[in-house]
């Protein structure tokens, strides 16, 4: 059976079967047991047998998977070279027993009660479980008595004011006269010297601060209590007394009432008579009205002359205007009375020509009258207008957009003058 031995070591003894590496190359002992000394194997074929030089290194395969269970330590051939998972690729969960992770000279840990144990290089340790319960606080210590106020150092005595220089005398008035020499100032007295100030009293020394007492454990929050029900509505106060009523001032007294006289049959309903038309001074013309069973009567509101109904302050319609109304499908139209409105459907509609139902210009009829065009097709209608009696007149063009209506007025003076106005 062989033997690994090892490199190969001039002080070692070798059995047969023993083999050994030297120069990287192996060599099996085959001489006479023991053996130890030189020569090294190379150079002693009795009692050495070599295998031969290395090969060169074969290719590397493709990098494998390891997968199952795995019955060895995983430790890598390079030191701070491979990485354990990636930036895009993380291990979603690792399992360890509680002993050590190393991060650089630190190490993490878990006691058996799963607390984390951190310790950093110096051996020193923390620990990150739940925060235990906060122990009661210690009663404070006493106050050290304050030290005692030095006594207040003596005042020195203030020096002696020197005395006061002569004044010169004052010179004759007229030319001004010269001013005495300044006297001579007194030499200031000596200051006295500072007392001393007494030295500051000892400070009393500190008292001792108790040692902090463990903060009892926060109990448990009760369950809230039901509400209780709301209380009846309390009675409402009695109404204040009224104010007793002044005396009213008595009552003349009332004559008997005589009796009522029994009431008479009702006749039966005569035949009705005929209406009668009263009013002699109404307006000639008038319209005719008739109220219930009044009669008829002339009405000076409302007149009728020359087929021509007037209305003396206006007309109010109670169910809105109805507009004459007709559709255009041709490409020429000539306009009936006024007030119409038309409904243009093709747009092959090009020439207009206003009639003058009322005579003409200067005809009392013809004023403001309208119509009103509307073009209900999808085109820009260019549509030449030309009014009857204007003979000799070119026509004017208005274009009428799509989905439009356009209104147009005919304006004439007393004078014999006309217009046509387009809105």
């Amino acid at each position: 059976m062989f033997t690994d031995r090892g490199a190969w070591d001039v002080g070692a003894s070798y059995n047969a079967t023993d083999f050994v590496m030297y120069n990287d190359i192996l060599y099996v002992m085959i001489g006479t047991s023991p053996h130890s000394g030189n020569p090294p194997p190379p150079d002693d074929t009795v009692n050495w047998y070599a295998f031969g030089a290395p090969g060169p290194t074969g290719l590397t395969g493709p990098t494998g998977t390891v997968t199952g269970d795995v019955p060895f330590s995983l430790i890598p051939d390079t030191n701070l070279f491979y990485t354990l998972g990636s930036p895009s690729f993380r291990w979603k969960d690792i399992f360890v027993g509680p002993e050590s992770i190393y991060i650089g000279n630190g190490k993490i840990s878990a006691d058996a009660n799963g607390n984390i144990i951190t310790t950093n290089a110096a051996g020193a340790t923390a620990a990150f479980g739940p925060s235990g319960a906060t122990g009661l606080t210690g009663a404070t210590g006493l106050t050290g008595a304050t030290g005692l106020t030095g006594a207040t150092g003596f005042t020195g005595s203030t020096g002696f004011t020197g005395a006061t220089g002569f004044t010169g005398s004052t010179g004759f008035t007229g030319s001004t006269g010269f001013t005495g020499s300044t006297g001579l100032t007194g030499a200031t007295g000596f200051t006295g010297s500072t007392g001393f100030t007494g030295s500051t009293g000892l400070t009393g020394a500190t008292g001792f601060t108790g040692a902090t007492g463990l903060t009892g454990a926060t109990g448990f929050t009760g369950a809230t209590g039901f509400t209780g029900r709301t209380g009846a509505t309390g009675l409402t106060g009695a109404t204040g007394f009224t104010g007793a009523t002044g005396l009213t001032g008595a009552t003349g007294f009332t004559g008997a009432t005589g009796r009522t006289g029994a009431t008479g049959w009702t006749g039966t309903t005569g035949p009705r008579g005929f209406a009668t038309i009263f009013g002699a001074t109404a307006t000639a013309g008038a319209v005719l009205t008739v109220t219930g069973a009044t009669g008829a009567f002339a009405n000076s509101g409302l007149t009728y002359s020359s087929s021509i109904l007037g209305v003396t302050g206006g007309l109010t319609l109670t169910n809105g205007y109805r507009p004459l109304y007709s559709n255009v499908t041709a490409s020429t139209l000539t306009t009936g009375a006024y007030g119409y409105h038309y409904n243009i459907t093709t747009s092959a509609f090009a020439s207009l020509i206003l009639a003058a139902p009322g005579g003409g210009p200067g005809n009392v009829a013809d004023y403001n009258a309208y119509w009103v065009l509307r073009n209900n097709t999808g085109s820009y209608l260019s549509v030449a207008v030309t009014y009857t009696i204007s003979a000799g007149v070119s026509p004017n063009t208005i274009t009428i957009p799509p989905a439009t209506s356009t209104t147009i007025m005919f304006i004439a003076t007393t004078g014999g003058s006309a217009g046509v106005v387009f809105f």
